[in-house]
Formats: C-alpha cells, structure tokens, sequence
C-alpha cells in the first residue's frame, strides 16, 4: 500500500526525471540482495559481499574501500550519480555526511519505491540463475564462483 504522500512522491519522481536521458546513463543503481547457501529463500565482477549487518559505518566502509573504486574505473572523471533506497544505513545523517564529503551526488529516490529500481530486474535473474539447478550452495566460494 502507497499513501497518498509516496503515490504523488513518485509521480512527481518519475515526470522529473522522464526524459532526462543523460542523468540515467549516469546513473549507479544499487540495492541489498541475500543469498542462502542452503539453496533458494549479471556482472559478476562488480560483485561486492558483504558478510556482516549494515550499519551507516560499515555501509561507508564498504562504498569507500570497495565500490567507489568500481565506479571510478568504470566512469574515469566523469561524473555519476549514486541510486540507492532509504534503508536506515542509506539514509542516515552519518551516511549523508559521509558522500557529501566525498562529493559523491546521490539520486533522490522515492520513499517505498524499489520498483523504480531497474536493479531489481538484474536480481531477479540472477536469483533465477543461481538456484535454477537445485543444488544448494555449501560456502560463499561456491556460491561467487
């Protein structure tokens, strides 16, 4: 269910950035995705795991030490804009602070809206590939490999 509030949030999202061709080629989406290794419950080198709960300092960590690496090589100088979801660890004041001072500029994105989310789709069949033999994975090695 989507109050009236998000109902016209993402209205008013999707007509903003409709024909802003520019900034979605621009654009890094991102979102959390859990995979069992006792079985069911892309581009794998751009893979990040994460093995512990995120909190804001770990999700900091992570994007410092592991993914902005990613995007630098993959943008060069070139600008981007980071997409993620309003999970706490996201929207937190310490996460905020952080990529402000990174200068990272961060897409503003709808409350309740993980649909909007073209990453979604990538996971989906991901998840599809991963579990479609039926053979549980035993340790994170199998499962990355």
């Amino acid at each position: 269910y989507l109050s009236d509030t998000n109902q016209k949030k993402r209205k008013d999202f999707a007509e903003r950035h409709l024909r802003d061709d520019e900034l979605w080629r621009r654009t890094i989406f991102t979102d959390e995705k859990r995979f069992c290794l006792d079985g069911p419950d892309g581009f794998k080198p751009n893979l990040i795991v994460v093995e512990n709960t995120l909190d804001s300092e770990v999700y900091v960590d992570m994007l410092k030490k592991k993914f902005f690496g990613i995007a630098k090589k993959h943008y060069g100088r070139t600008e981007f804009r980071f997409q993620q979801d309003n999970a706490p660890c996201h929207a937190s004041k310490f996460t905020k602070a952080a990529l402000s001072k990174l200068h990272i500029s961060v897409l503003e994105w709808p409350a309740k809206s993980p649909d909007l989310n073209i990453i979604e789709n990538v996971q989906s069949d991901l998840s599809r590939n991963i579990y479609e033999s039926g053979v549980p994975y035993t340790d994170k090695d199998a499962l990355t490999a």
